[in-house]
């Protein structure tokens, strides 16, 4: 791709986002910056994507535009990108990934599970659910266990089951119907429905009549999500 179609075509993508007027602005400055620093042509856009000590602003834009224009000839690059010292990146990297990584890119994602940092481990669930596969599974099972492990991340893994969909994990996903956290009980009803094992409907049935608890950040309750899970089952 030359970068003049590029260009042009991040520029009609941007234009036609559904985001506040504030947030189109920001990515027009940032894509005439991108185009004043690389001048017209295409790899020096991959040289400063790897250059380490260009603008952070401007390196995790162009993972953006790459993610939304779909361009997986950069997947290389974005998974080497993983083995930097640049914390910041990776989450934008990841994101990235989510969007056009692939079954090679597992491995350069996962070994950031343990990192200490929780946005970065949220944004590896988050990736892994869109690119992982059978071999990731006993690595989220292993974080929607662990009680020590934040709600946000479980709840991410608990989605990340229903965006790779294998059944296997069902009893898995059973145990966190009763978990102390609304939020948990709320993400393992809504992968439950997602992967639409019928021998579950009677533990939803349950849930969709006593589970009133209010999931405030979504304005709907556990129940709720428990009757759509449970209509989802039967209309399979």
């Amino acid at each position: 791709m030359m970068i003049n179609e590029f260009v042009s075509s991040l520029r009609n993508l941007i234009n036609e986002l559904p985001v506040p007027e504030d947030v189109a602005y920001q990515h027009h400055a940032l894509l005439d910056a991108l185009v004043n620093v690389t001048g017209d042509s295409y790899p020096k856009i991959i040289e400063l994507l790897q250059n380490k000590t260009a603008d952070n602003d401007l390196r995790g834009f162009i993972c953006w535009a790459f993610g939304e224009l779909h361009d997986k000839s950069v997947i290389g690059v974005l998974q080497n990108l993983l083995n930097e010292d640049n914390r910041p990146l990776w989450p934008d990297v990841l994101l990235t990934l989510s969007k056009i990584g692939n079954e090679q890119s597992v491995e350069s994602v996962i070994r950031l599970l343990s990192d200490e940092d929780q946005e970065i481990r949220e944004a590896v669930v988050y990736c892994l659910g869109w690119i992982g596969n059978y071999s990731t599974l006993h690595h989220l099972i292993k974080i929607v266990r662990d009680q020590n492990e934040s709600i946000e991340i479980r709840a991410s893994a608990l989605e990340a089951f229903a965006n790779i969909g294998d059944n296997q994990v069902v009893p898995i996903i059973s145990e966190m119907l009763s978990d102390a956290s609304p939020k948990i009980r709320y993400w393992a009803v809504y992968a439950l429905g997602h992967l639409a094992d019928e021998e579950i409907l009677p533990d939803l049935e349950r849930l969709a009549i006593e589970d009133q608890s209010l999931i405030q950040e979504y304005q709907t309750t556990v129940a709720s999500e428990a009757q759509q899970a449970i209509v989802a089952i039967k209309t399979k």
